[in-house]
């Protein structure tokens, strides 16, 4: 093993695997806490294990072989799901733009694959994608402020500004698999999981990214940006991109790269979300700096409220 890591190529490629890691500090119920320790553990012992680290970069997964709870095994399948696409990023710095379409994998997105909507797990814009804000024009999604009045859509159809209100994720030190919809004039990279505004037996209706096909109709902004227009896709396909973003706006819709998406994703979809979320707004209006204060997010870029009721929801869902 100390002889094939030596090659600088598969060395790019590797992540080590260790196995039993409840058996290791069990009172540490943290699991990045756990990580980090572990990790200055095998970086202070001299011997095989520590040169194998740094000839990989550190890089190296922790499995908990006694866990029972399955909500706990699916967000350990997701944290390995992203450390493979992490690594396949930092290793080759290739964006992978040049997938076959979904309709042509087996299964779609690897990502969706678990079958459940995972606490952490990411349903989001990412940073690069193109807002419109009303007082500052284009932006980027990193560069949103809570308050910034966004380019929507109200209740009755009609293009707007709305509030930001909250950040569900908002996160610029990961990577993520993203489905990127593509037509004649625009396209849009969201997540697997994350609604967009499509039209099904004559009537507008969103459903998660990963359901659009080719021929499919999306909406977006005409040429004057003052009306929606459909547009048919063309094309889909997967992407790498950095950093993970959900901004909330009052409307609980969103127009990103041109194109009308909803603020909300299928775990809790749109339809139960927005009413859910009244209290919250509420809040807003009464209260922004207290939102604020609440909804400081963890290292993860997700507040502490929405991490329990995503936990609660997907506890009920398993059982």
């Amino acid at each position: 093993m100390d002889e094939v890591s030596s090659k600088g190529e598969l060395s790019n490629h590797t992540v080590l695997v260790f196995t039993h890691g409840d058996t290791f500090h069990p009172e540490i119920q943290s699991h990045d806490a756990k990580i980090q320790k572990f990790k200055e553990h095998m970086m202070s012992e001299e011997g095989i294990i520590k040169r194998l680290l740094e000839k990989v970069g550190g890089r190296f997964i922790l499995v908990n072989n006694m866990e029972i709870s399955k909500l706990k095994r699916l967000r350990e399948a997701a944290f390995i799901i992203e450390q493979i696409d992490n690594l396949m990023v930092k290793a080759t710095n290739v964006t992978v733009q040049d997938e076959p379409t979904i309709s042509q994998v087996p299964g779609r997105s690897r990502l969706s694959l678990l079958g459940y909507c995972i606490p952490g797990f990411p349903a989001c814009f990412p940073q690069n994608a193109e807002v419109v804000s009303h007082t500052n024009g284009s932006i980027l999604m990193k560069d949103i402020q809570i308050g910034e009045q966004l380019m929507s859509v109200s209740s009755n159809g009609e293009i707007t500004y709305s509030p930001v209100f909250l950040f569900g994720h908002a996160n610029s030190n990961v990577t993520s698999e993203f489905i990127n919809i593509i037509t004649r004039q625009v396209s849009i990279k969201l997540s697997p999981d994350h609604h967009i505004y499509t039209k099904y037996d004559n009537q507008i209706v969103t459903v998660p990214s990963r359901q659009i096909t080719r021929g499919n109709v999306i909406f977006r902004l005409d040429s004057n940006n003052n009306r929606l227009v459909e547009d048919e896709v063309t094309d889909i396909c997967f992407c790498i991109e950095k950093g993970l973003y959900a901004p909330f706006t009052m409307s609980g819709t969103l127009v990103v790269e041109g194109v009308l998406a909803s603020c909300y994703v299928d775990c809790v979809p749109p339809n139960w979300a927005h009413p859910l979320l009244w209290p919250v707004r509420l809040m807003y209006r009464m209260s922004p700096s207290f939102l604020a204060w609440i909804s400081k997010p963890q290292t993860d870029g997700i507040p502490n409220w929405i991490h329990w009721i995503m936990e609660t929801l997907i506890k009920k869902k398993l059982h």
